[in-house]
């Protein structure tokens, strides 16, 4: 089993690599809703 230094360690190195991703993401599907409604309007 792994201990918990390991599941640190595992746990940053997820949180490290995908945390800018989903912020990325996150903000380009904002920005697209809006330029969506703002165009509708």
């Amino acid at each position: 089993m792994f201990d918990q230094v390991t599941w640190a360690a595992v746990i940053r190195s997820i949180t490290d690599t995908w945390l800018p991703l989903m912020g990325w993401a996150a903000a380009g599907a904002v920005i697209w809703l809006i330029v969506r409604l703002w165009r509708r309007s």
